[in-house]
């Protein structure tokens, strides 16, 4: 809940204050049930404050379905220019989810209902024998007009069943309200925006711009152009049919002339997929766009994930769910002015089964995705990998499961035909999650590739009731890290995501990603209280208002352990779904939503970032220097390799020899070396022969410690090292190399 100055000044709707926006129908209201565009007021009910003296009603039953007319009322006597918050007042009966639409504008409103985050319950209503509890709801702050007004817009939300009534009784002003996140004051991105995870890329580096894909308030199909050497965003309203459903966000992808392609389809309601493609290379508004295009196959779409294969002349793959709801695939061989046919890239079941498909690709000549058998509230999820490379489609040790061309991949067939596995879904009881967790399900989350070009995951499983209770707050979701080390797949159950989202999909997390540079740094959105300790799968307690906040993970053994650090803490509001785009070539680039999110129908969120210093690879370094030999060569001949040089220079020496510096008996090492390739490993031995790490950094992360034994601090991105034994004799040496 937003915090809030002083208690609100209550205002009831009244047919002197309220009418129809553009004053039809008029009046708006009915005292009859009504299945057409009129509200039905009810007397005898409302908000205690106004003596419970009625309430504009949609009903959901008795015949009352319908679409009511979208109402304004006004607020007056306020002082001209100042600002104020602004609330909705409206009612609902215990255990039901009577919503209400509002907005400071008429073209931008949002759901409100009980279980939203910024809905405030003020209890039943003192009407007798009443069931309907007083809710009030936060929709922003504005200024008064100059006449003293604040006018507010409300609209129900559709009736089509009981659960569909809107009771709207008013609404409220107070003081601003502060809706800052306390310990975060990263820059908002876009102001209005929110994204699932299954279309990639939704944000995208280009020109030294961040392009980011999102769906609005008003459900339109958005891309904004970032800048952030000057702070600003220029948006361009994509979509020319709307739909407000966060499954529609687009892919976005830099084609081989530096132009966008932008890929993107609603929800499961039309035969086709939409494309724009920029006729500039920067472009910021809607003008910059070519026409919105379509590709279909007959049968509803959902999603878009674009990637391109240099290997096969700069061919470019789009993959969405279409035939079958299946994941399907389509090709365009003249950077995306035409595509092929599209065909079904897995088969399993018939259309309700839906096998959920998350995709990379290297940009030369593969594309590698991971799968589930389903939706896991249908199916006892596993997780499966293959890669498409040369024509074919690839278990994960390179073995051919099928022609590219020959696919669907049947899943379900008596002699199935799928991927290689990479967590199994078991009932089987066993107490070692890092196998898996019993009865639990799995969902796919983000897939990217290791320096070697071997793939690296995460994913959530999901479990009922696991603490114990009756419904869908008690169950729990666990965060997942995997990665191929040439031979098997190797995971590791590495934190706890908390409760679901919200009720209705209980498979929903806040949200899981890997850095596509640093593929050993992970960010994840929880709201359990202590996400990170792992001993308990059933004692998950959570946050204070059930907050999510986003944590930053580093590895440095290959998932067997993380170093944790918040991105965000003390959150007023919600801070979920974090995504890294690819190519940032920053110290950090992360992007997550923040605000209130109570269904994939119902959001008002923005999209934040976090953004560290620039980067510079060894090879750019070696151009600013005018060096022409390797890691290992010496090319300015003053006794210090250039791969030294470059640890000295990341890391802000001046003088390489500091990087291992003696303060009598204490051994200062800086922790942060700014390169995505730079890996740090800290050795001591006692005889100079046996050599044992002491701790390591590796793609720029903080140091990490791998031995007890030594008294070792970090403070301000440096490490300090003292051994226990100062009498003794102790050797350091520090090993670097380029992954």
């Amino acid at each position: 809940m937003v915090a809030q100055a002083a208690t609100p000044t209550y205002v009831d709707a009244n047919a002197a204050n309220t009418e129809a926006v553009g004053g039809t129908p008029s009046p708006f209201w009915t005292t009859s049930i009504t299945s057409d565009n009129l509200w039905r007021f009810r007397d005898g009910f409302g908000f205690d404050v106004a003596g419970n003296n009625g309430i504009y009603e949609k009903d959901g039953a008795s015949g009352g379905y319908g679409d009511a007319a979208k109402l304004v009322t006004t607020i007056t006597g306020l002082d001209a220019g100042t600002e104020y918050g602004v609330y909705v007042n409206f009612l609902s009966a215990s255990g039901a989810n009577w919503s209400v639409q509002a907005g400071l504008t008429s073209d931008s409103l949002s759901v409100y209902s009980p279980s939203g985050n910024n809905v405030e319950n003020l209890g039943l209503t003192s009407v007798a024998g009443s069931n309907r509890n007083q809710l009030r709801a936060f929709i922003g702050n504005t200024n008064a007009d100059a006449n003293g007004q604040i006018k507010v817009y409300i609209d129900d939300t559709g009736a089509s069943s009981t659960n569909d009534r809107a009771w709207y009784d008013g609404v409220s002003y107070s003081d601003p309200v502060d809706t800052t996140v306390p310990g975060n004051s990263e820059p908002v991105l876009v102001e209005d925006g929110v994204w699932t995870w299954f279309n990639d890329e939704r944000a995208v580096w280009h020109n030294s711009k961040l392009y980011i894909g999102y769906v609005k308030k008003n459900g339109r199909i958005s891309v904004s152009q970032y800048d952030p050497a000057t702070g600003q965003s220029h948006e361009s309203e994509l979509s020319s049919v709307t739909q407000v459903d966060d499954h529609n966000n687009p892919s976005l992808h830099v084609l081989t002339n530096g132009k966008l392609l932008a890929c993107y389809a609603r929800h499961s309601s039309d035969n086709y997929f939409y494309y724009r493609i920029s006729n500039v290379t920067d472009p910021q508004s809607l003008s910059d766009w070519g026409a919105e295009q379509t590709h279909g196959s007959g049968s509803r779409h959902s999603y878009a994930n674009t990637y391109m294969m240099s290997a096969e002349g700069s061919k470019l793959y789009t993959f969405t769910r279409g035939i079958g709801w299946n994941p399907n695939w389509t090709v365009s061989t003249d950077q995306g002015a035409t595509w092929s046919t599209l065909q079904e890239l897995v088969r399993n079941g018939g259309s309700s089964t839906r096998p959920y498909v998350r995709y990379t690709g290297n940009g030369l000549d593969a594309v590698d995705f991971i799968y589930t058998d389903g939706h896991p509230r249908n199916e006892n999820n596993s997780i499966y990998h293959a890669r498409i490379k040369g024509g074919n489609v690839l278990h994960s040790d390179g073995t051919v499961i099928k022609p590219l061309a020959d696919t669907p991949l049947l899943h379900d067939a008596t002699t199935p035909e799928r991927g290689t596995v990479v967590y199994q879904y078991s009932s089987s009881a066993q107490s070692d999650p890092n196998q898996w967790i019993p009865g639990g399900r799995a969902w796919t989350w983000d897939i990217q590739y290791q320096k070697n070009g071997d793939p690296v995951i995460v994913f959530t499983v999901q479990v009922d009731l696991a603490t114990g209770g009756s419904d869908w707050t008690s169950d729990r979701i666990y965060y997942y890290y995997a990665r191929w080390n040439g031979s098997q797949w190797e995971k590791r159950f590495i934190a706890h995501a908390g409760r679901p989202l919200y009720s209705s999909e209980d498979d929903y997390a806040g949200g899981i990603c890997i850095d596509p540079e640093r593929p050993n740094v992970v960010y994840l959105s929880s709201n359990a209280t202590e996400p990170f300790q792992l001993s308990s799968l059933s004692n998950v307690p959570l946050n204070a208002n059930n907050r999510y906040e986003i944590w930053k993970g580093t590895t440095t053994d290959g998932g067997a352990s993380f170093e944790w650090e918040p991105v965000t803490v003390d959150s007023s509001v919600d801070n979920i779904r974090p995504f890294v785009p690819r190519g940032h070539g920053l110290g950090e680039s992360v992007l997550w939503l923040q605000g209130t999110y109570s269904s994939y129908q119902n959001y008002n969120t923005k999209v934040n970032g976090k953004f560290g210093s620039t980067q510079t690879s060894f090879n750019d370094w070696m151009l600013m220097k005018g060096y022409l030999g390797g890691d290992d060569d010496d090319d300015n001949a003053d006794g210090i390799s250039n791969l030294v040089e470059y640890a000295a220079f990341t890391a802000g020496i001046a003088n390489a020899r500091d990087l291992l510096a003696m303060d009598g008996e204490i051994l200062q090492l800086p922790s942060m070396f700014e390169s995505s390739s730079l890996k740090a490993v800290l050795e001591v031995s006692d005889n100079l022969l046996d050599w044992e790490t002491l701790a390591s950094s590796l793609y720029g992360s903080r140091f990490q410690i791998q031995r007890v034994g030594f008294g070792i601090q970090e403070s301000n991105g440096e490490l300090f090292v003292e051994p226990d034994l100062p009498d003794e004799k102790t050797f350091y040496r520090l090993n670097l190399s380029l992954e």
